[in-house]
């Protein structure tokens, strides 16, 4: 129960980190300066939220 309310609670998080870094990257771009930091964060962030999207949805269906 505690599990579930960490991966929501940080999923939340994740999303709006992964936002602000996507403003973040195109604000770069823009300006003409390197984003390479922030596309690697970005794609961490993405994948850690597919992972905790995946895992809910794999534990509800097993629980069907």
């Amino acid at each position: 129960m505690v599990w579930d309310y960490f991966i929501l609670v940080s999923l939340v998080v994740s999303a709006m980190a992964l936002y602000f870094n996507t403003i973040s990257i195109i604000k770069k771009i823009h300006r003409g300066e390197e984003t390479f930091k922030d596309t690697f964060l970005g794609s961490i962030l993405f994948g850690y939220i597919m992972l905790c999207f995946f895992t809910r949805i794999l534990s509800i269906l097993n629980h069907v």
